[in-house]
């Protein structure tokens, strides 16, 4: 929720935008927290790859500016895409 208000904006400027949460996370959080096997790992190698394929299809851009807080953008080195 951190950044709903600064996607609302990005939005009302005409941007397409996804905010997203990674498995194990936030409302993808399913069961205790201390149960979720996820790592850093999938979450840059798989789970930010995804978000960012599915905003490319969703809009139709041929590119994306991506924005990253803490580790969300550290991990954007992991990604194929």
């Amino acid at each position: 929720h951190f950044y709903l208000r600064f996607a609302a904006w990005l939005a009302n400027q005409g941007h397409a935008v996804l905010v997203f949460d990674y498995r194990g996370i936030g409302l993808s959080l399913s069961g205790p927290l201390k149960n979720s096997r996820a790592s850093l790992t999938q979450w840059g190698q798989q789970d930010q790859v995804a978000a960012l394929t599915f905003l490319i299809e969703r809009s139709g851009s041929a590119q994306a500016v991506l924005v990253g807080h803490s580790a969300g953008g550290q991990m954007m080195g992991l990604m194929s895409n």
